[in-house]
């Protein structure tokens, strides 16, 4: 009955706690009259004797807190009382509550952008079945592998349960409007070895690696954008590159493949390769395995090198470098330390808002310093006290954390939309439950560090000292604590604009890299074969011929090329170089492949270093020719002028072998990397390239224009439409971009980067300039009778001025030197970001610490120009 008899008192006194107060009421009057009653008929007088009745009560309010505090659920309905009462506080502060709650909401939304993005990209596994055992195997850790290489390791090795392949490949979906799409070749056992099942219909239905059966399985985006999400599309014949396929499946919205290299693929066929079971030069796979139940990769590595030590015996130069390597290590790559460079830069963000909303609350705890004082004079407990205000920078941070998922939101969509390709799993990236968790942690830890500010203050108040009608003055020690918190939003702000500086330092410096070539003015744009699944190397070669005739009659200095440079896709194969056939035995240079047309180099400003460019009589009816760049006429002939030299693709034990004769020498170009130097790199006359003009189309089936434009590029791109419109309607003219955009994605993630820091950099500066001129006008409100008096003893305005603003000086100073030392120590974890500019680079600290100036000038002007226009009788009266 006891536990009964509680329960319906807390029920009771939680649902009616005004009732209850009022019979409490009752019952303390009651009590006081009879006492003072007894007291009368004694022969002491009513108001006397109601006196000592108060009096031998203790207190009526501190009785009925007494009472209060040992009723049921009396904790939680202080703690309802106390939310009320710090909410009804908030309100009558707006200008308070408003600052802070932005303040807080863009340190939460920030850091919880960066920490979602952290999560997303490197805490969570890979989107597939057991992916810690998925790995992947290519030459040098990078580069693509040969299919008879490929196919006689699914043969012999036995460390992986499963070896698949890859092959890029972009065809022409012709559903509706043409559109060259993004997909790969793969091997029929790949989506089985994922472990990821269709959302609709199947997998292949031939698990032969030599078998190609005329299957597609389509991406949950392509399925959406292109088939309108039609349940019935599995078994729906669709045309890719003028051959017939059937949809067998629709993958689940959250699959993407591959993480790395053709991120965007969103369809997949199986892989071809009956025809090049033998080939080992054309190295075009990326190979994907799933390691053996009990298998390290170590083991699996010594097995690969192994069997690519009797492979290469066999076919010299065909299996070098082979590795093993995590798929989620390749996923990654060296985007773990940007992320981490960010998550650094936002932790300071979230450190200043801490220290901003920690000196606002200071502010307003010493602005109600007597109203605490009185409270606790009247009955309160210290305790009570403090939990208030507890309760009230817990309010604060979560009306600051609403804000910040809004901000959170925002960014993760911008992030998807606009961030950097390279990024893992991005495209994944949304605000979900995990992600709101993140932003409730951030906000916990900002209501914890905010709640021990109060708790400190209420330790230590002077309640005579406040109650005192002349106080108003502040301690040493609270004193101290402000100059403090000015130097920590200093030092936690030089930390980032050091940042900042280093990563525009970056910026400008890699906009200064000769690419070698000038894309300002160059339009690119691929150009599909059209009309024949197989068309002859006439035909290619006059489809071609009038395509360029189309361009040129639009006022275009226009060329050909098989892959753009610094557009991310690279065909390589070993090259030996000689003069003789017997002088080619060795190891081959891996070089660049490319196919152009005369005037390629025309169009691209790419200087011939010597020798001339390809020219239209070298075709097939004239000996093979080629252009090289400096780097591989460096390699192959280091002692020597290139010129007339002869050079092949086959191995010295090759049955016969082509030779080229070196006809020109170029300036390097860049090729995938901005910041990493050129490899080696040939030129081709595209009417002299035997696997562009005979081979299958399947890599082959475009060429990529490259068009200088005079005037409007709209007028060309139109012209092409209709050409191209007209030969073929279900030939689509595809990527169509300016050179310079191509240039501006392989700097996307350094300006990702750098745009990135810029914003927290300017959030941290408009964060420590607001918190600077908050404490500077706080401390002149508080000094203002030792203003007025020293203005009434002669001093002038602007020697107040001055004596404000040294006083900022001063202590931002000592802030600005700790920031700096903070700023030498961690910009080494910047190194790997910086490029053509040193971590302790003086230029990026003078900007820095020279910003900040500024920026603790003008926070302080406001507050200084007050302090010089206080009057001084006006403020000794007032005291």
């Amino acid at each position: 009955m006891p536990i009964l008899s509680w329960m319906r008192s807390l029920v009771r006194n939680l649902a009616a706690p005004r009732r209850v107060d009022e019979h409490l009421d009752d019952e303390l009057e009651s009590y006081v009259a009879l006492v003072t009653a007894e007291k009368v008929r004694s022969g002491m007088t009513e108001p006397a004797a109601r006196r000592a009745a108060l009096l031998e009560c203790g207190g009526v309010q501190q009785l009925r807190e007494e009472v209060r505090d040992v009723r049921a659920g009396a904790r939680v309905s202080a703690l309802l009382q106390d939310v009320r009462i710090a909410w009804r506080g908030l309100r009558r502060a707006p200008g308070f509550t408003l600052t802070t709650t932005f303040t807080l909401a863009l340190g939460i939304g920030a850091a919880t952008v960066v920490l979602a993005v952290v999560d997303r990209t490197i805490l969570r596994p890979l989107s597939y079945a057991d992916s810690d055992a998925l790995v992947t195997v290519l030459q040098g850790g990078t580069d693509p592998v040969a299919p008879a290489n490929f196919l006689d390791w699914r043969r012999a090795l036995r460390s992986f349960s499963a070896l698949e392949a890859a092959e890029y490949w972009t065809p022409t979906l012709a559903e509706g409007d043409a559109e060259r799409i993004t997909a790969l070749h793969v091997t029929p056992g790949m989506m089985a070895m994922l472990g990821v099942k269709p959302m609709l219909g199947r997998g292949y239905s031939s698990r032969e690696v030599l078998d190609a059966p005329r299957e597609v399985i389509i991406s949950h985006a392509l399925w959406q954008r292109r088939f309108g999400a039609d349940s019935q599309v599995v078994g729906r014949l669709v045309t890719l590159d003028a051959q017939p396929f059937t949809v067998v499946g629709v993958m689940p919205p959250a699959f993407h493949f591959a993480p790395f290299w053709a991120t965007r693929a969103e369809l997949w066929a199986p892989l071809p390769l009956a025809g090049a079971s033998t080939d080992r030069d054309a190295s075009s796979l990326r190979v994907f395995g799933r390691l053996a139940p009990g298998v390290t990769r170590a083991r699996a590595q010594a097995e690969l090198t192994a069997l690519a030590s009797t492979l290469n015996a066999q076919f010299p130069g065909s299996s070098a470098d082979m590795r093993v390597t995590s798929l989620r290590e390749k996923a990654i790559g060296n985007v773990a330390p940007v992320l981490y460079t960010l998550l650094g830069a936002v932790a300071f963000v979230l450190l200043i808002t801490c220290v901003n909303v920690a000196h606002m609350l200071l502010t307003r705890g010493a602005a109600r310093q007597k109203e605490v004082a009185l409270r606790i004079v009247l009955g309160a407990s210290r305790g009570r006290v403090v939990g208030q205000a507890v309760i009230e920078a817990t309010l604060l941070a979560v009306c600051g954390a609403a804000g910040g998922v809004a901000i959170a939101m925002a960014g993760i969509r911008a992030l998807v939309m606009r961030g950097p390709a390279d990024l893992p799993q991005l495209q994944l990236l949304a605000f979900d439950a995990r992600v709101a968790l993140i932003a409730v942690a951030i906000a916990l830890f900002t209501a914890l560090v905010l709640g021990v500010l109060p708790a400190l203050l209420a330790r230590q108040a002077a309640l005579a000292a406040s109650l005192r009608d002349g106080s108003r003055g502040t301690t040493g020690g609270r004193s101290r604590l402000r100059q403090l918190l000015i130097a920590s939003e200093v030092a936690f702000a030089i930390v980032l604009l050091v940042g900042t500086s280093l990563m525009v330092r970056t910026y400008q410096a890699m906009r200064t890299i000769d690419p070698g070539f000038e894309p300002r003015g160059v339009m690119t744009m691929q150009l599909p074969l059209v009309k024949s699944a197989q068309p002859s190397a006439e035909q290619r070669l006059e489809w071609f011929r009038g395509t360029l005739d189309v361009a040129r009659g639009a006022g275009a200095d226009v060329a050909l090329v098989n892959h753009l440079p610094l557009a991310g896709d690279e065909w390589g194969a070993p090259t030996f170089g000689g003069t003789t056939e017997n002088a080619t035995k060795g190891k081959g240079q891996r070089s660049i492949f490319r196919v152009v047309t005369p005037g390629y180099f025309h169009v691209m400003h790419t200087p011939i270093l010597r020798g001339r460019d390809v020219s239209a009589s070298d075709d097939r009816q004239h000996p093979g020719v080629v252009v090289i760049n400096a780097r591989l006429a460096a390699t192959l002939w280091p002692a020597g002028d290139a010129l007339g030299k002869r050079l092949t693709f086959d191995a010295a034990d090759a049955p016969s072998r082509e030779w080229l004769t070196v006809v020109g020498v170029a300036h390097d170009v860049k090729q995938s990397q901005w910041t990493a130097p050129s490899d080696a790199e040939l030129y081709i006359p595209y009417a002299q390239a035997k696997a562009y003009l005979e081979g299958p189309t399947r890599g082959t089936s475009y060429m990529t224009l490259v068009a200088r434009v005079q005037g409007d590029p709209a007028r060309l791109v139109s012209r092409l439409r209709r050409y191209l419109h007209d030969a073929d309607p279900m030939a689509p003219l595809t990527e169509v971009q300016s050179m310079d955009s191509v240039v501006a994605q392989v700097m996307v993630r350094a300006t990702f980067v750098m745009s990135v820091l810029l914003a927290l950099g300017a959030i941290a500066l408009v964060l420590a300039a607001v918190g600077i001129h908050g404490i500077m006008s706080y401390s002149v409100a508080q000094r203002r009778q030792e203003i007025g008096i020293r203005m009434a003893l002669g001093a002038g305005a602007g020697q107040v001025v001055r004596a404000v603003v040294r006083q900022a000086l001063s202590v931002a100073g000592v802030g600005a030197v700790a920031g700096l030392v903070m700023s030498l120590a961690l910009s080494r974890f910047l190194q790997s970001q910086l490029y053509g500019v040193s971590p302790a680079d003086i230029v990026s600290y003078v900007a820095a610490a020279g910003v900040l100036g500024v920026a603790v000038l003008v926070a302080t002007a406001v507050p200084a120009r007050r302090a010089a226009l206080v009057d001084p009788m006006t403020a000794m009266r007032s005291e």
